[in-house]
């Protein structure tokens, strides 16, 4: 397994999306998509790969804002993990 990891930085707040696959497969994950879902839509076209899922850490405004825009493009769910760390 090679994972191979793209990052897309977008929206007033610079934040980072992330693409998430397997070298040579198409299928990839997106984590905590910003907030313009037209960038993120157009560099999965660019790249020719087809997400299968979006995944939050956290539910910042500045990472939801592409949810919507991703699901209705692709049809594909979207988890939210809420985490616990121990301080």
């Amino acid at each position: 397994m090679n994972i191979q990891v793209e990052r897309i930085v977008i929206g007033p707040f610079k934040e980072n999306t992330y693409l998430v696959w397997n070298k040579g497969d198409s299928d990839c994950l997106v984590v905590g998509p910003g907030d313009d879902g037209m960038i993120i839509i157009q560099s999965l076209k660019d790249a020719d790969m087809e997400p299968v899922a979006i995944i939050n850490t956290h539910a910042h405004l500045d990472h939801i804002g592409a949810v919507q825009d991703l699901k209705n493009e692709f049809g594909i769910p979207f988890f939210y993990i809420k985490m616990k760390i121990a301080y």
